[in-house]
């Protein structure tokens, strides 16, 4: 599958979220699973950079590297260092959208649109 480049956080991946995730990852009862909050005002900062309450010091997103990233783990992976594969009790994410979440995260997990320049499938030329 080719890299995406142009990929927008708010409607692409916390799309994903709302989707799949939002019906344990909420705070509105005030304590959402694994003290994970995916709602979409909290969700950017609750990930990025942010520690993994399971598996501490790991963070949830590594900029720039998701197989060093446990939101990634967790989506992709049927073996876990702690806990279950997500969306927990549910089918695994279509492959489009764990490849989605990891391109994101390639491309330094950013919270505004990805579309810079060379990012749009332009190629350099020497």
């Amino acid at each position: 599958m080719p890299i995406t480049w142009n990929i927008d956080y708010s409607s692409n991946i916390q799309d994903i979220f709302n989707n799949r995730c939002a019906n344990c990852h909420v705070d509105h009862g005030g304590s959402p699973t694994g003290d994970l909050d995916l709602d979409p005002e909290f969700s950017w900062d609750n990930l990025v950079g942010q520690e993994s309450a399971g598996q501490p010091p790991r963070l949830r997103v590594v900029p720039f590297q998701p197989l060093a990233s446990i939101l990634f783990e967790k989506i992709n992976c049927d073996t876990q260092d702690a806990g279950v594969r997500m969306p927990k009790g549910r089918a695994p994410l279509p492959p489009g959208e764990q490849a989605l979440i990891y391109d994101w995260i390639m491309l330094g997990a950013p919270r505004l649109q990805t579309d810079f320049v060379f990012f749009s499938g332009f190629e350099a030329r020497p």
